[in-house]
């Protein structure tokens, strides 16, 4: 993580300091699905900055393999090499490109992954929606927009704390599984805890040393993605959809889709729709 935070924090004072140049390529932006999809060694010249909205898949690079799953940041530097498969999978991607004093930036590494950045996909979604619109001062607001994102990036995780446990690989796709199929039940730490056997001390503790946030944090980013997936792959109500991830009452699932993104449900979907025709 200290790596997305240096390159992201550079990249952002770059940005917003001024006596810097930022483009977004043209006709590279949006919205895409994919099934099965393998793009092929290839060497970009900009960066590309992709959300995956939904699904998984991987990125190889340098001879390393990376993989990753909906709610994923993969922020790719100009001139990397790289491999990206989507099996299947939905993303919001943006191709731009920095420069000052002449000169292009280009991140430490030639790949980074940020996992469970579900926080970052208002301004992916914010700058995507202002680059398919022709209204004043479109430049300037995607370039804030970018810088936002960049610096949201930076302190999206803090280090984890030395020592302790770990869940494993396993104990991890358990969980998530456990989730999707019983989100309904409004599910609580306890709930996790006992699908994996543990106590819920232990649980809570070992928990926060993976992830870097509690169980109940956790869970509403799960929900959250659950509710992104809905949204724009089916044509539930919102209503409906509120029920479906375990809320009594609609108005809590608005106010919490609005913590997390910034907008409501209701924007959301229309902004998506919008990006996607």
């Amino acid at each position: 993580m200290a790596l997305v935070a240096a390159d992201a924090g550079r990249l952002a004072a770059l940005i917003s300091g001024g006596g810097s140049s930022v483009r977004f390529a043209l006709h590279f932006h949006g919205i895409s699905s994919f099934s099965h999809w393998r793009s092929g060694p290839r060497n970009v010249a900009t960066h590309i900055l992709n959300f995956v909205t939904r699904g998984e898949g991987h990125v190889a690079f340098r001879g390393r393999t990376v993989p990753f799953r909906a709610g994923a940041v993969i922020w790719m530097s100009p001139g990397s090499e790289h491999e990206i498969v989507f099996d299947p999978a939905e993303r919001h991607f943006m191709k731009f490109s920095v420069q000052a004093g002449g000169r292009r930036y280009r991140l430490s590494e030639d790949v980074i992954v940020v996992d469970d950045a579900w926080e970052l996909l208002y301004f992916s979604e914010q700058i995507l929606w202002e680059l398919n619109q022709e209204l004043p001062f479109r430049s300037l607001r995607c370039r804030a927009m970018l810088t936002m994102l960049l610096t949201s990036m930076q302190r999206h995780r803090r280090p984890r704390p030395r020592g302790g446990y770990l869940l494993n690989r396993a104990q991890q796709r358990r969980i998530t599984r456990y989730v999707e199929a019983n989100v309904h039940e409004g599910l609580t730490a306890a709930d996790l805890a006992r699908a994996l056997g543990l106590s819920h001390d232990y649980f809570s503790r070992v928990f926060k040393h993976t992830y870097g946030i509690p169980p109940r944090e956790w869970l509403l980013r799960e929900r959250m993605r659950l509710a992104v997936t809905r949204m724009t792959t089916t044509n539930e109500t919102l209503q409906e959809i509120a029920f479906g991830l375990g809320y009594n009452y609609p108005y809590l699932f608005s106010r919490q889709f609005k913590k997390v993104f910034g907008i409501s449900p209701r924007t959301y979907r229309r902004q998506h729709a919008e990006l996607a025709r």
